[in-house]
């Protein structure tokens, strides 16, 4: 026969050892879920939320971000003056340099881990009829700016 005093260890062994045991499945659980939203790229952060700027022609307004993990940018430009802005990402992956600039008011460009450098801006293109005077002249650019992270 098991004294009484063993037994009663054997059962708090036994308690603790399922207590552990629940919260390693609890944590577990949560990692795994975490890391399948990665994977399935729901995973987001808004680095630029709504931002308005106000840009001379043929300029730019630039960010940089770190992405920690492979994924899309989503550039989306709101309330422009101009049809078509222009959005660029540029970053460099493992020797790797990467820029791409694409014409439009919502458009992804693809990145992987590293420093990314995000630009909006406009081009010499775009001018202003006075209608007083019937001249040319370079126009100013307003719009409101979001970019978002998915990974």
């Amino acid at each position: 026969m098991v004294s009484r005093n063993v037994a009663f260890a054997l059962e708090t062994i036994c308690i603790v050892l399922v207590a552990s045991l629940g919260a390693a499945m609890v944590y577990y659980t949560m990692e795994i879920n975490y890391r399948d939203q990665i994977v399935n790229l729901t995973k987001f952060n808004v680095w630029v939320n709504n931002q308005t700027i106000s840009q001379p022609q043929d300029s730019w307004t630039n960010w940089t971000f770190k992405a920690d993990y492979a994924g899309y940018i989503s550039v989306q430009v709101y309330n422009s003056t101009i049809i078509n802005p222009s959005s660029e990402v540029i970053y460099r992956y493992q020797g790797v340099n990467y820029d791409q600039q694409k014409e439009g008011t919502t458009e992804a460009f693809p990145v992987m881990p590293s420093n990314i450098e995000i630009s909006v801006g406009n081009g010499p293109h775009i001018m202003f009829l006075n209608a007083t005077t019937g001249d040319l002249t370079p126009a100013a650019v307003n719009e409101t700016v979001e970019i978002t992270y998915y990974y």
